[in-house]
C-alpha cells in the first residue's frame, strides 16, 4: 500500500505541476487578450454549470472507490448509465437557467452593472453547458484506475486534454477577443477527456447495461454526497455568487483573478484529495483502523508542507506577484489576494474530511460544508459593506476556519490528536511567510 500511495503521489504532484503550469502561462495570455469584465462574465457561467453539475451530483465516482471487494462489469456497466443520464439532465437545467436569466435581464430584473446583465450570458450558458453531456459518456476506467491508485494515464489524459484546449483558447482570444474563448475551451477538455478515456485507459469497454437493484443502492449511497456536494459547492462559491449581484463586472474580475490564485493551492488539494488521499484512506479503512491511525499524520503533515506554507507566501506576496504578472488594470486583485491567503490555511483539514468520506458518513460533510456556506454567504455580504471587495476577501478567508471544530473533533474521537502535527503547521506558515517577504522584496528590487 505505500507503494501504491507514493506512486499514486508522485503522478498526484506531477499532474499539478504541469496542468498549473499551463494554466498559469494560459492566464498570462489570456489576461492581456481579454478585459477583467470578461472574466468575471465567465465566472458567473461556470459558477452556474458547476451548480447544475453538484446539484445532480451522486458521487458516482466515491461510491465506486469505496465499494468492498470485485468491482463486476455489471456494476460499472450500472454506473455509466447513471453517469450518462445524470449529464444530460445536467444539460437540460443548464438551458433552463439561461432561459430564466434571458427572462431577467429582458425585464430588467438583474441590476445593469453587474455581470449577471451581461447580454452574452444566456448564450455563453449554453454553449458550456455542452461539457456536460461529454462527461456523462466518459468511460468508468478512470474511476477504476484511481480506486486503485493507477494514476499514470489518467494524469497524462488530463494534461493532454488541458494542453489543447488552452491552446485553443488562446488562439480564439487572440481572433475575437471574447469570453467565448474561455467557454469553448473548456468543452474541448470534456470532449477529448472523454474520448481518450474510452481508447487510451485500459481494461473493459463500458456497454449499455443496467440493474435497477443497483442502480437503487448506489442512488441510495449518494444521496447524501449529493446533497453535500451542493452545499459544498455553494459553501465554496458563495462569494462570487454574492459579488455577482453586488460589485461591478471589473471589481469581479480582479476578485477573479485573485481567486485563480489562490486557488492554485486548492486545486492541488483537490487533485491530492480525491486521487490520493481519499482512495488511500479507503484502502487503510479496509485493512483496519490501526492503518488509518499510522496513515493519517504522514498524510496530515505532508499536505500541510505545501498548503500551508503556501498561505504564508501569498499573505506576504500576494501584492508583489499580482504587480508582476498583471497589469494596472488587476492592481487591486493584489490585496485580495493576501486576504484570501487566510483561507488557504483554511482547507489544511480536508485530509480529515476524506477521513470522514472513507467512514461513510457523508451525512457530516454535509453538515461541514453547510457551516461554511452559511459563514461564507453571510461573510460576503457583511464584508463587502462594511469594507468593499477588501472587506469581502477577509471575511471569505475567515469562513473557511469555520468547519475546524467538527475537524478536531472527529479527529480526537476516531483517529487520535497529535501535536505535533499542528506544531509542524505552525512552521511551515512561517517559513511561508518568510518566503514571501523575501519575494515582495525581490520583484520590487527589479520593477
Amino acid at each position: 500500500m505505500q507503494k501504491q500511495v507514493i506512486s499514486a503521489s508522485a503522478y498526484s504532484m506531477a499532474s499539478y505541476a504541469t496542468t498549473q503550469t499551463l494554466r498559469f502561462v494560459g492566464n498570462l495570455f489570456l489576461a492581456k487578450l481579454l478585459s477583467p469584465a470578461a472574466f468575471g462574465v465567465v465566472a458567473v457561467v461556470n459558477l452556474l454549470i458547476l451548480a447544475m453539475n453538484l446539484l445532480c451530483d451522486l458521487g458516482i465516482a466515491k461510491v465506486v472507490i469505496q465499494r468492498q471487494g470485485e468491482l463486476s462489469k455489471e456494476f460499472l456497466n450500472t454506473v455509466w448509465m447513471i453517469q450518462i443520464a445524470r449529464g444530460i439532465i445536467v444539460w437540460g437545467l443548464a438551458l433552463l437557467a439561461a432561459l430564466v436569466m434571458r427572462i431577467l435581464q429582458i425585464y430588467e430584473i438583474v441590476d445593469k452593472s453587474t455581470a449577471y446583465a451581461d447580454a452574452l450570458l444566456p448564450f455563453l450558458i449554453v454553449g458550456a453547458a455542452s461539457a456536460a453531456i461529454f462527461n456523462g459518456f466518459e468511460s468508468t476506467k478512470s474511476i477504476t484506475q484511481r480506486r486503485d491508485l493507477v494514476l499514470g494515464r489518467v494524469t497524462a489524459m488530463g494534461f493532454v486534454a488541458q494542453a489543447i484546449s488552452l491552446v485553443l483558447m488562446v488562439a480564439i482570444a487572440r481572433k475575437t477577443h471574447s469570453p467565448w474563448a474561455l467557454v469553448v475551451g473548456g468543452v474541448a477538455s470534456a470532449f477529448l477527456q472523454c474520448v481518450m478515456s474510452h481508447v487510451w485507459l485500459p481494461g473493459e469497454r463500458n456497454r449499455r447495461y443496467f440493474d435497477k437493484a443497483l442502480a437503487i443502492d448506489v442512488i441510495k449511497r449518494g444521496r447524501w454526497i449529493m446533497v453535500s456536494s451542493f452545499v459544498m459547492f455553494l459553501g465554496g462559491n458563495a462569494d462570487v455568487i454574492t459579488l455577482g449581484g453586488m460589485a461591478d463586472k471589473v471589481a469581479l474580475g480582479n476578485y477573479v483573478i485573485a481567486f485563480q490564485l489562490a486557488n492554485v493551492v486548492q486545486l492541488l488539494a483537490n487533485t491530492f484529495s480525491g486521487n490520493v488521499v481519499f482512495p488511500a484512506l479507503a484502502a487503510m479503512r479496509r485493512d483496519g483502523p490501526e492503518a488509518v491511525v499510522r496513515g493519517y499524520s504522514k498524510l496530515q503533515i505532508g499536505s500541510d508542507a505545501f498548503i500551508v506554507t503556501a498561505a504564508g507566501v501569498f499573505a506576504t506576496a500576494g501584492g508583489a506577484i499580482v504587480r508582476l504578472l498583471f497589469d494596472t488594470r488587476y492592481a487591486q486583485a493584489g490585496t485580495v489576494l493576501s486576504c484570501l491567503s487566510i483561507g488557504i490555511v483554511g482547507i489544511r483539514y480536508y485530509v480529515i474530511e476524506q477521513q470522514i468520506n472513507a467512514d461513510g458518513n457523508f451525512r457530516l460533510t454535509t453538515i461541514i460544508s453547510a457551516i461554511r456556506l452559511v459563514c461564507l454567504a453571510l461573510g460576503t455580504y457583511i464584508g463587502f459593506k462594511i469594507g468593499g471587495l477588501t472587506g469581502a476577501a477577509i471575511a471569505v478567508g475567515l469562513s473557511a476556519l469555520s468547519g475546524w471544530p467538527i475537524c478536531i473533533w472527529y479527529r480526537a474521537k476516531y483517529v487520535g490528536f497529535r501535536w505535533y502535527v499542528e506544531f509542524a503547521a505552525l512552521g511551515f506558515l512561517i517559513v511561508g511567510c518568510g518566503i514571501g517577504v523575501l519575494i515582495s522584496m525581490f520583484i520590487n528590487l527589479f520593477r
